[in-house]
């Protein structure tokens, strides 16, 4: 029988976005997502690993971590660890009438993880947003000024890696947003283009240009994504895991597993359970 992961949900309707520093006592949880938002985490101190999806990464204060809606990750740390943590709801992003502000958050959460030279404004920045969110009256006008601030700080201190002006990239994170919402895990390509009102050439020319995929394996990589997560982190069966990903039947679903993943679902399973143990 199918076995739902467990989805935290740390937000509220009447709050888009929220800051807190991060729980100290905090150092191992279980594999979670958060469906209704992003995250986005700084840690000024701690030592061990967080794992979201499949990649594994070490701790190496101070560096921020983005995780996006639908993503699993979990701690394992062995030392105290010391920042904060940011939710937000994706409206709260893309209702926004500042686009410098939606191409740092899309060039920002294209990275799982970020290393940063120094950390000394970062900590201020996210003190800041902590205690204007507080206020009995939120000026959403300071809240975007400093999530920009804040946003910039990060790339511009973060190592081997440069804010891009590249303007397809909205696009492409608009194609990434879509098939994050699309539960019904639609495969076609012109579908996706029609969606965001460009032709699937055009779909195609940025997911080479930003991936160097073309825009069906951008898809694949999503739908292939899903399948590891669901195999890694459940106790699904894989005829159930092709029924949710909308297969016509198991035998599809393994071809097409295998095809992207150059293994297959019942291989990859096993090597996720062998890790686990390890």
């Amino acid at each position: 029988m199918h076995q739902p992961l467990d989805i935290k949900d740390k937000s509220s309707d009447k709050n888009s976005i929220k800051v807190e520093a991060f729980r100290k006592h905090v150092r191992t949880t279980k594999p979670h997502k958060h469906n209704n938002y992003f995250e986005l985490i700084f840690l000024s101190q701690g030592h061990g690993t967080h794992a979201i999806d499949q990649e594994k990464i070490d701790i190496q204060p101070p560096m921020v971590f983005g995780i996006g809606k639908e993503q699993i990750h979990y701690w394992d740390m062995d030392a105290e660890p010391e920042g904060y943590v940011m939710i937000f709801r994706s409206d709260f992003i893309m209702n926004s009438h500042d686009k410098a502000l939606l191409e740092l958050a899309n060039e920002l959460f294209s990275h799982s993880h970020i290393l940063l030279s120094k950390d000394e404004s970062i900590t201020q920045f996210f003190s800041l947003l902590a205690k204007e969110l507080k206020e009995l009256t939120v000026s959403p006008y300071v809240v975007e000024g400093l999530l920009k601030a804040l946003f910039g700080k990060i790339l511009q201190m973060a190592l081997h890696i440069k804010p891009t002006q590249d303007k397809s990239k909205n696009l492409y994170q608009q194609l990434v947003d879509l098939l994050i919402e699309n539960k019904e895990y639609d495969r076609k390509v012109e579908n996706y283009a029609e969606l965001l009102n460009t032709t699937p050439q055009n779909l195609n020319a940025i997911c080479r240009k930003i991936e160097n995929l073309t825009a069906s394996e951008v898809i694949a990589a999503h739908i292939v994504k899903e399948a590891k997560r669901l195999l890694a982190h459940s106790n699904s069966s894989i005829s159930e895991i092709a029924f949710h990903l909308n297969f016509k039947d198991s035998s599809h679903f393994v071809k097409y597993f295998k095809r992207h993943a150059q293994v297959t679902p019942g291989a990859f399973r096993s090597s996720s359970l062998i890790e686990k143990r390890n």
